[in-house]
């Protein structure tokens, strides 16, 4: 019977990739929101929250001054960490422990799920101690192309 693996040890079994380039997270007017086009190939990720009528664009940087809602500030340059996370799509625990060991660098993160991967974005300014802190958890810089759970 095989032993079960530890959430410790599923952490330190993932990998990690940096995005190129910086990201910044805008506000956006819904009257003003970008073509398709403009999101497919400017867009990190895209939070439309309908209750609050708001919609949550993270964009290449040099990109965000021409959609950002005026009336709000413009959140800048921020890094993109993708994750690789070794464990199941409903695994327990995992973004919990990866981003207290990023927050006990004093790293303030906007966390972002997807289907296959998690993605940590940090000022450009704490990307080392981020870095830093998913190396103390165990996990190792991939390449270009991760793996995924389901692979």
């Amino acid at each position: 019977m095989a032993q079960a693996v530890t959430l410790a040890e599923q952490i330190a079994g993932s990998t990690y990739s940096v995005l190129p380039g910086g990201y910044a997270i805008v506000r956006v007017d819904r009257a003003r929101l970008p073509e398709s086009g403009f999101l497919a190939r400017k867009c990190f990720a895209m939070i439309s929250d309908l209750e609050a009528d708001e919609i949550t664009l993270v964009v290449e940087s040099a990109a965000a001054p021409s959609v950002a809602d005026p009336a709000y500030p413009l959140h800048s340059v921020y890094r993109a960490i993708r994750v690789n996370p070794l464990v199941p799509f409903e695994g327990v625990g995992f973004i919990s422990a990866v981003s207290g060991a990023i927050a006990e660098e004093g790293v303030n993160i906007l966390a972002v799920s997807a289907y296959s991967f998690d993605y940590f974005l940090v000022k450009e300014g704490d990307f080392a101690a981020s870095r830093d802190a998913l190396r103390r958890l165990g996990m190792t810089e991939a390449g270009a192309r991760p793996r995924r759970y389901s692979d």
